[in-house]
């Protein structure tokens, strides 16, 4: 992936999440029975900071990273209103998770860099948890078109085998049956022990 489409990917989010609210992913939403109690949790690419917003309510030490320091500050505004404690970072996705810092959970929710997938891996505890959702090739509407930032058939699956799976969901266009996560793929994953 080149700098000019990774920076593409990242503007294009930004316009279309801009005046979106602040609500957390849907695959963080459903499954918060798996948060541990305490811990650092990164918020990467946040965007608006819904995940971020989720994870400090819950109690979690939350740093929330993206490269547009207009969200960020937009984010911030909306914690002191919550009174919510978050650190934010101006950073590159990248450049978030080659820190030596360890994760206890990282969620991850309209973005994706196949670039970074071994290092957010590496980023996470022992037993820490990953949370990613983002588009497949069967999106709709105005969403991300270029197929780069975008996950083939079961393919989130196939980039983080190595952790031990504990939630995942996938909606592909099969029909008129109604779906509740249309052209989206969600992953819970835990980093295994010693791995």
């Amino acid at each position: 992936m080149n700098e000019t489409a990774t920076g593409q990917n990242r503007e294009l989010r930004h316009q279309a999440g801009a005046a979106a609210p602040a609500e957390a992913c849907a695959v963080l939403r459903g499954n918060p029975q798996l948060l541990p109690h305490t811990g650092a949790a990164l918020d990467l690419a946040c965007g608006c900071g819904g995940n971020a917003l989720f994870l400090a309510h819950r109690g979690l030490r939350v740093t929330a990273c993206d490269i547009s320091k207009g969200v960020l500050r937009k984010l911030r505004e909306e914690a002191t209103r919550r009174e919510l404690r978050i650190e934010t970072q101006v950073c590159d996705a990248a450049e978030a998770v080659r820190e030596e810092q360890a994760w206890h959970v990282i969620t991850i929710s309209h973005f994706l860099d196949r670039s970074i997938t071994d290092q957010l891996i590496k980023a996470l505890t022992p037993n820490g948890l990953l949370y990613y959702q983002t588009f497949t090739t069967d999106r709709q509407g105005d969403h991300p078109r270029n197929p780069d930032y975008l996950l083939r058939p079961n393919e989130l699956l196939r980039l983080f085998a190595s952790l031990e799976l504990l939630y995942y969901r996938e909606e592909r266009n099969a029909g008129d049956g109604v779906r509740r996560l249309p052209g989206k793929a969600c992953l819970v994953g835990r980093r295994r022990e010693g791995a």
